[in-house]
């Protein structure tokens, strides 16, 4: 079965991974191509399809359901998703929607979900292309994978963890949680 679906939490990278995995001769790789999170629904896009693929965020809690070929989860610092989502989320909703992704997240690389390092997809032509040859991909060249493209405008990269707008209650959980959580692949 030539189909795979990838997932992760918003922000974690699955726009531009599937921009560089569809530009993969003979392959078609939507992202998100609806809001729809029901597993029986989106399996019918899969449906006597042949080298098709999804990156979809919104099938974080879903994915392991939908049957596919190969499946995958991108993986991000705790930190920078925190960062990421407090402006469009505030920093208390931002703190509780990333400690519940990360839990997703491991949960679904303990299933077997193939790991996709965020650092990897943004930096490393080489490492995109290791990936796609994991989901199935055989014909994705490095010459023509982007990186370190800046997909979403507001947010400028990685900064220390100590530059996080964190009240210190907060700030203690975390890193608190993090410690005990020990996430598998970031």
């Amino acid at each position: 079965m030539e189909t795979f679906i990838v997932t992760g939490c918003g922000h974690s990278g699955t726009r531009l991974l599937s921009l560089q995995l569809g530009q993969a001769p003979g392959w078609t790789v939507l992202h998100e191509p609806d809001d729809c999170v029901l597993a029986r629904l989106v399996a019918k896009r899969f449906e006597g399809k042949k080298r098709y693929g999804e990156v979809n965020s919104f099938l974080l809690t879903a994915a392991r359901y939908v049957p596919v070929g190969k499946r995958g989860v991108i993986v991000r610092n705790p930190y920078d998703l925190v960062r990421s989502t407090t402006a469009s989320l505030g920093m208390h909703r931002a703190v509780a929607y990333v400690r519940e992704a990360v839990s997703v997240t491991d949960n679904l690389i303990r299933d077997g979900f193939l790991p996709i390092k965020f650092a990897g997809i943004t930096s490393d032509p080489a490492y995109v292309v290791a990936v796609a040859r994991e989901l199935g991909i055989e014909s994705l060249d490095e010459a023509t994978v982007r990186t370190g493209a800046k997909i979403n405008a507001h947010y400028d990269g990685p900064l220390d963890k100590p530059d996080l707008p964190f009240d210190r209650t907060t700030r203690d959980e975390f890193d608190l949680f993090i410690y005990l959580h020990q996430p598998q692949a970031w």
